[in-house]
């Protein structure tokens, strides 16, 4: 038998849109893939591997030090005549609150 949506969606105090939407497949804003990053999965792992290497050898990064290394992996990626996309300074605050296993000095 059919599915009647706009019985479900009142019976359970639901928005329509949003059921409909999950019905079809799309995924919730919270489930989805960002679509913002600044580095790709592999630049990313990339700058992650490069902190462990500083951490091993004793040496302790400045966020400056993790600007400049992911700018250098997106300038290396970059393709094209458009503007290199650059990572700022709160970019790299961002970056390291979403990496809490890393640690900067203080400038």
């Amino acid at each position: 038998s059919k599915v009647n949506k706009r019985q479900i969606t009142r019976d359970h105090d639901l928005p329509y849109d949003k059921f409909c939407r999950r019905w079809n497949g799309r995924k919730s804003k919270s489930t989805r893939d960002p679509t913002n990053r600044l580095l790709n999965d592999e630049q990313d792992l990339a700058l992650c591997e490069f902190l462990r290497r500083l951490d091993y050898t004793g040496v302790t990064p400045m966020k400056s030090t993790i600007t400049l290394a992911a700018n250098t992996l997106l300038r290396k990626a970059h393709s094209g005549s458009g503007k290199t996309p650059t990572a700022g300074t709160k970019w790299t605050s961002r970056w390291l609150k979403a990496h809490p296993d890393f640690h900067v000095k203080k400038q």
